[in-house]
């Protein structure tokens, strides 16, 4: 056989063997499912002249039959529909089949943010917060992929005696309702 009519030949049993084989790939890793993703948490954590730093707990609720990893986040967060700060996290774990997990995240906001979200505080009867952002995730059998999230929110600022404990929210003393809309992005 000539080395023309061999190069031939192997260039069109390749081209064959991803035409066949590489669409069943594709069917071999799962769909994922967007995770759900609620503020569980907001402290302060440290104050400075020009910045404040907030640490976040995210509850990231699992919707999919099997385990997730989540190998990142990135988030902004909005109050009274003005950017409020942003934040990551590298922090990898593991959410089992139907289950939950909280990871933190550091939320850095400047002194003029701060001071833009809650100048008109007093005058308000309820705050409205968003965090929108997106997860880095895996199966443990693809690579990660990134997932957008969004969360929205208001709290109710009416009656400030009422008790914490129906809320998921812990910034002041209200009452918590949630909407929460998750959209997914192909790779």
């Amino acid at each position: 056989m000539s080395r023309r009519v061999h190069a031939g030949l192997i260039l069109r049993m390749s081209f064959a063997s991803t035409v066949l084989i590489g669409p069943g790939c594709a069917g071999v890793a799962p769909s994922i499912k967007p995770p759900h993703v609620n503020i569980a948490d907001l402290r302060i954590e440290d104050v400075k002249p020009l910045e404040t730093a907030f640490q976040v707990e995210l509850r990231i609720v699992n919707p999919n039959d099997f385990l997730l990893t989540v190998k990142g986040i990135e988030c902004d967060l909005e109050l009274n529909d003005q950017k409020f700060g942003s934040g990551v996290s590298g922090e990898t774990t593991t959410i089992p089949a139907y289950g939950t997990d909280l990871v933190s995240v550091f939320v850095y906001s400047s002194m003029i943010n701060l001071v833009r979200g809650f100048l008109k505080l007093p005058e308000r009867e309820s705050l409205s917060y968003s965090i929108k952002g997106s997860l880095r995730v895996s199966t443990g059998s693809s690579f990660a992929t990134s997932v957008p999230f969004e969360n929205k929110g208001t709290l109710d600022l009416k009656d400030p005696g009422r008790s914490l404990q129906n809320t998921e929210l812990n910034l002041l003393p209200t009452t918590f309702e949630p909407t929460s809309r998750l959209s997914s992005r192909a790779p």
